[in-house]
């Protein structure tokens, strides 16, 4: 994998999932990312030819083709950023915005204001607070103790079972 990563500037690790064991997709992850990889799955061979036809008719394309254009203005912004958490919808970001007046606000708040604005349940406020508050290291343990009741964070559903 080594002298594939040297030789080209997009390396990607396709993968064709045909097991419902999980084990080894989380081996596989784990070596893509080592050797920085782009990691893909496909869960059938019509979707890995996709795959593939997408990647090579984007080959010598700038960056900026592919990319989706965000509006320049504040609430776009927003918008683009906040739905990118699961369960989080452009209401939601309407919500948010006009009770807490920046993102600022928001990333600062509590798990007990979040769950006191209108539509948000407890789902999306765990969903929402943990975007920001869990360490992007899933390997980091908090130096204190949550006040809190913690829910699982996304290195619980990527971390392999025994």
């Amino acid at each position: 994998m080594d002298p594939l990563r040297r030789t080209y500037r997009c390396s990607v690790l396709l993968c064709l999932v045909d097991t419902e064991d999980t084990y080894p997709l989380h081996e596989l992850a784990e070596l893509a990312m080592h050797k920085e990889f782009t990691f893909m799955l496909a869960w059938s061979s019509l979707e890995a030819a996709r795959y593939l036809e997408t990647y090579r008719m984007f080959e010598n394309k700038p960056a900026k083709l592919i990319k989706e254009r965000v509006a320049e203005n504040h609430y776009s912004v927003l918008t683009d950023c906040l739905t990118n958490i699961r369960g989080i919808n452009k209401t939601d970001v309407l919500t948010l915005s006009s009770t807490f007046g920046s993102f600022r606000n928001i990333v600062m708040s509590s798990m007990e204001e979040l769950s006191l604005c209108p539509g948000l349940g407890e789902t999306k406020v765990h969903h929402l607070y943990d975007a920001f508050h869990a360490p992007f290291d899933p390997t980091h343990k908090p130096t204190t103790t949550p006040t809190t009741a913690v829910t699982p964070t996304i290195s619980t559903y990527f971390s392999p079972t025994t």
